[in-house]
């Protein structure tokens, strides 16, 4: 047999049962967030419901619980996306100040005759060539 660990998913409390049926007797119960362990093969009731049993006596009903490692491993990928997009965030930031300071030197210009830095700009509609 193979077990895994799952977690109510619904808040309040969950019910073990002695036989895999609703109308079977309450042995027991499981708080949300309580982590408990099951064989990982389910037991179909006369209804049709499945059930997890319990690793030592009972059962629980199946749709009413999710895997305990598949949800730690969702939030690591969560974790690991929120990273991706901070670093994609500030790669971003890093370019657009790049940008700015190139679109700040196209506005440059040096003098072939004095070698001296020259800038471009506009005053009042007309262009205008000063020192840098």
């Amino acid at each position: 047999m193979t077990y895994k660990k799952v977690t109510p998913i619904s808040k309040g409390v969950l019910r073990i049962r002695s036989e895999p049926d609703e109308s079977g007797r309450v042995c027991g119960s499981v708080s949300y967030g309580e982590e408990v362990t099951v064989e990982t093969t389910k037991v179909t009731s006369k209804k049709g419901k499945e059930y997890y049993r319990l690793a030592g006596y009972g059962y629980i009903l199946a749709s009413q619980v999710r895997d305990a490692e598949s949800q730690t491993e969702a939030e690591a990928k969560v974790d690991a996306a929120v990273k991706k997009a901070e670093s994609a965030a500030s790669k971003a930031e890093q370019a657009a100040k790049a940008c700015d300071g190139i679109a700040a030197g196209m506005n440059v210009m040096i003098d072939s005759v004095t070698g001296k830095a020259c800038e471009i700009g506009m005053t009042d509609g007309n262009i205008v060539v000063r020192e840098a």
